[in-house]
């Protein structure tokens, strides 16, 4: 039997991927989801991916990947090359199908499809991130992704209408 894999874990599966295929993979210690784990090694990434913008009447709907790239050293310079290089990999990248059905074997999507939506991705703002610490460098890249909520849809089209009895 097919699993069965949803946007989220599909994308962060896929952005594991694509980081760990690139050059950034050999300028990293790690990369985290949400937290890092205390005392890591630097430099490395932490991503998160937020669902925003859910309105019921969009078929499209948006998440915000936020990207924080950690360092400690006595230069930015290493923060600024793997920034570039996340730039490179991430602005302006539409994924089509393909490239994540061919992540996963045996897969289908919840809404039986044999693959998820194509997403786009976009980068919105890059901060600074000031630290209390000496050499701690910080840098926060926001993208935005677009997607298709086929599924979602789905699920409240087949929902059962509650009809209130107030007699």
């Amino acid at each position: 039997m097919a699993e069965k894999v949803g946007f989220q874990e599909a994308f962060q599966v896929w952005l594991r991927q694509v980081i760990q295929n690139s050059e950034i993979d050999g300028k990293i210690e790690g990369l985290y989801n949400t937290w890092a784990d205390k005392d890591s090694e630097f430099p490395y990434i932490v991503y998160k991916l937020e669902d925003n913008n859910y309105q019921q009447d969009n078929v499209v709907s948006q998440a915000t990947l936020t990207i924080d790239i950690w360092d400690y050293a006595q230069l930015e310079r290493e923060v600024l090359q793997i920034r570039e290089l996340l730039v490179g990999l991430f602005d302006v990248r539409m994924v089509e199908k393909q490239e994540i059905a061919d992540i996963f074997s045996d897969y289908v999507d919840y809404d039986g499809d044999e693959v998820l939506a194509a997403f786009r991705l976009h980068l919105d703002s890059e901060n600074p991130i000031p630290t209390d610490t000496d050499n701690i460098w910080r840098r926060e890249l926001q993208f935005s992704v677009r997607y298709d909520r086929k599924r979602d849809i789905e699920n409240i089209k087949s929902r059962e209408e509650v009809i209130w009895d107030l007699s």
